[in-house]
């Protein structure tokens, strides 16, 4: 069965844009997937309270459940494929599920190509850089000197 839309069709204006799009600016400033300004919340009242409600009251029937997963799971008269369900619930429940492996490969099964872009450092970027690793105590101090050695 069809349902009918409560929504009101929108109505189009020259340019082909609904009537409200002439009120919006050209052009966004904080750019795709920044909406919001620092400090400001794109949900600012939190998660709806009737979840947190369902959830307290899903967990008073936790030992039940746990029961009757169990009893489901040993039952010889329960379908297979019943116990078998109830057995890896029960399993993920008290272990955890089970890590899968990803297996990553390149063309024709060889390494992942991973490219990267590195500039060269300037002169000046270099001695920078170490007499950085030298403060830090990474570099013996004649490499940080350019004995070239």
């Amino acid at each position: 069965m069809a349902t009918k839309s409560t929504k009101a069709p929108r109505k189009a204006t020259k340019g082909g844009l609904a009537e409200n799009s002439q009120n919006l600016p050209a052009k966004r400033g904080r750019g795709r997937g920044r909406p919001f300004q620092p400090g400001q919340s794109g949900n600012p009242g939190g998660r709806p309270k009737l979840l947190a409600e369902v959830k307290a009251l899903a967990a008073e029937h936790t030992k039940d459940a746990i029961k009757a997963l169990s009893e489901i799971a040993k039952n010889p008269k329960a379908l297979a494929v019943a116990r078998v369900s109830a057995a890896n619930a029960l399993l993920d429940r008290a272990w955890g599920k089970p890590t899968q492996a990803v297996e990553m490969s390149g063309p024709d099964g060889g390494p992942v190509p991973v490219a990267a872009a590195v500039a060269p450092l300037g002169p000046e970027q270099a001695a920078e850089l170490l007499h950085v690793l030298h403060e830090l105590g990474q570099l013996a101090p004649q490499a940080a000197e350019g004995d070239g050695e």
